[in-house]
C-alpha cells in the first residue's frame, strides 16, 4: 500500500509550519530541521519543544554528528500526543530525512533507491 493511499498528501503540503526560534514554550509537536539548501534533514516529536531543541543544539542526542548542518528549525504544533506520535511517522514517510533512522534502516536493507524498492 501507498503512503497515498493512506493519507491525504494536500493535507501535509497544506501544514502551516512556523519558523522555531528556542524562545517559544510549545508543549507539544513536530518539528522539522533544514539544512543550508532548504532540504529537510531530520523530522522529529517532542512534548517540550525548546527543551527538545536545546538538547540537540548542545549534542545531548542522536543527532549531534550533523546538528552542525541544521540551518532552520519549524514547528507545526500538536499538543495531543498520539497525533503528534502519527504525524512524526507520516512526515518521516512523507520527506524522507537522511538522517531518520527509520530511512537510514531501510536503506541499509533495501538500497539506496527508496522509491524504487518500496514497490517490492
Amino acid at each position: 500500500m501507498e503512503l497515498e493511499n493512506l493519507i491525504n498528501l494536500d493535507l501535509i503540503k497544506e501544514m502551516e509550519f512556523k519558523k522555531f526560534t528556542g524562545e517559544e514554550k510549545i508543549n507539544g509537536g513536530v518539528y522539522r530541521m533544514h539544512d543550508r539548501t532548504g532540504e529537510i534533514v531530520y523530522v522529529g516529536k517532542s512534548s517540550n519543544m525548546r527543551k527538545r531543541i536545546r538538547s540537540h543544539k548542545i549534542g545531548k542526542t542522536n543527532t549531534s554528528y550533523f546538528i552542525d548542518e541544521v540551518e532552520i528549525i519549524d514547528c507545526f504544533i500538536e499538543p495531543n500526543p498520539l497525533l503528534e506520535m502519527l504525524l512524526e511517522s507520516i512526515l518521516i514517510a512523507y520527506y524522507k530525512p537522511k538522517y531518520n533512522d527509520e530511512v537510514k534502516d531501510y536503506k541499509k536493507k533495501y538500497g539506496e533507491d527508496i522509491e524504487e524498492n518500496r514497490n517490492r
